[in-house]
């Protein structure tokens, strides 16, 4: 069996990539975590924090990393989806990869005695660095444990230490900026033009509106991603009450056509 760590920024990254995996055919893992080899019980149950006893009750969650989702694809491969928690969560990312790389070199000298292959991909926004300067980033982290590490490309996978190492970078379509919105937007826009039209002429409108000036101060500090809030207001018309990563996960504003044809999607994963 392969194993595929996807260590993704965020949970509406998570949640494309299990659509994308979906409709690949794979299906919700359904074995128990007790069950798994233990190797792969240990890593699934370890904590980012381990003294989580410590922490409020609404505190803790921030302190453990678990698999957003774990997916199955015909029982030769295990997809672990997680939500790192954002580009700057350099530790988390460090804490998994360190867990494999510590295992292989005391434990064994290849991955066929464990019965198991381990593939860790790193996913990032572009953002305005553009792909080249988040590709660096993961190279940069990487030579930090492995000093000879060769180095990784976008949409690409590099062999060693035993380990399979990947990296996909999320961007505006045919464009070396953007983010994961950049891609999904389109898809939703797509034969949906009405539709949006009305949403954007309210997302353009909004400060116009009686409650930005009323918390005009704590809205600009937040920011605003009028990509994120379109995602919302046209997922809300299906997936009521519903956040985006469930939008982007489940909303028929996303076919498996679409999926299937999009010539990005097979780098993701």
């Amino acid at each position: 069996m392969t194993v595929k760590i996807v260590m993704c920024e965020g949970p509406h990254d998570t949640a494309f990539v299990s659509r994308i995996l979906r409709v690949l055919g794979c299906s919700n893992d359904k074995t128990q975590i007790g069950e798994f080899p233990g190797y792969l019980k240990e890593f699934l149950i370890r904590q980012y924090n381990p003294d989580v006893e410590s922490f409020p009750v609404h505190n803790a969650r921030n302190k453990t990393i678990t698999p957003n989702y774990g997916l199955n694809y015909k029982d030769e491969v295990l997809f672990l989806l997680y939500n790192m928690g954002g580009d700057s969560k350099k530790g988390n990312r460090k804490k998994f990869s360190e867990y494999f790389l510590s295992l292989f070199g005391t434990q064994m000298t290849s991955p066929s005695e464990l019965g198991f292959n381990v593939h860790i991909v790193y996913e990032f926004d572009a953002d305005m660095d553009g792909k080249n300067k988040r590709v660096e980033q993961v190279n940069k982290e990487l030579k930090e444990m492995l000093p000879d590490f060769p180095g990784i490309a976008h949409g690409e996978y590099c062999d060693y230490k035993n380990i399979t190492w990947g990296t996909y970078i999320f961007s505006a379509p045919e464009k070396d900026t953007g983010k994961l919105e950049d891609m999904v937007l389109p898809l939703m826009r797509e034969e949906n033009e009405d539709l949006f039209a009305d949403i954007e002429q309210v997302a353009d409108k909004r400060e116009d509106y009686g409650l930005y000036h009323r918390h005009k101060k704590k809205l600009e500090k937040d920011g605003w991603d009028k990509d994120k809030a379109m995602i919302g207001m046209a997922g809300q018309l299906h997936k009521f009450g519903n956040a985006n990563a469930a939008i982007i996960e489940q909303s028929r504003l996303i076919t498996d056509d679409q999926i299937m044809t999009d010539r990005d999607r097979k780098s993701v994963v």
